[in-house]
């Protein structure tokens, strides 16, 4: 088993429990599908889909906010941006799992609880259908 994520300060949420659990494969690909489908459907005037993947180190044009689930791409600021005091939110939020990464969703991750694969299918099933037709 890989040693836990050593995520940033900005990233340790202030007053909840913060467990540095290992983000299994199957839920990274989820994450990094989630972030392919929100680029293409928000590329516009010729710009690539990854300028708009939060699952990428593009800033925060990249932010999806649904009904289902909420994926924000990494956070530089620190905790400084007002509402990020003292910390930037999870880069995806869905039910109560949530989910934080540096720069990009395959660099230092980790959640605040484990996920079996066929809820984390069902959650990803359900953020699919939140998704913009």
């Amino acid at each position: 088993m890989s040693s836990p994520p050593d995520p940033t300060l900005s990233q340790m949420p202030d007053g909840e429990p913060h467990e540095t659990v290992d983000v299994p494969e199957y839920v990274t690909a989820g994450l990094e599908t989630l972030g392919q489908m929100l680029g293409a459907l928000r590329a516009a005037d010729g710009e690539p889909p990854r300028s708009f993947n939060p699952c990428a180190n593009v800033g925060p044009d990249a932010d999806y906010h649904g009904d289902t689930f909420t994926m924000r791409a990494f956070c530089w600021c620190d905790g400084e941006l007002d509402g990020h005091e003292p910390d930037c939110p999870p880069n995806f939020e869905c039910g109560d799992v949530r989910v934080w990464w540096y720069k990009h969703a395959r660099r230092s991750a980790c959640m605040n609880r484990k996920v079996t694969s066929s809820e984390w299918a069902a959650m990803l099933a359900a953020c699919i259908a939140d998704l913009p037709s």
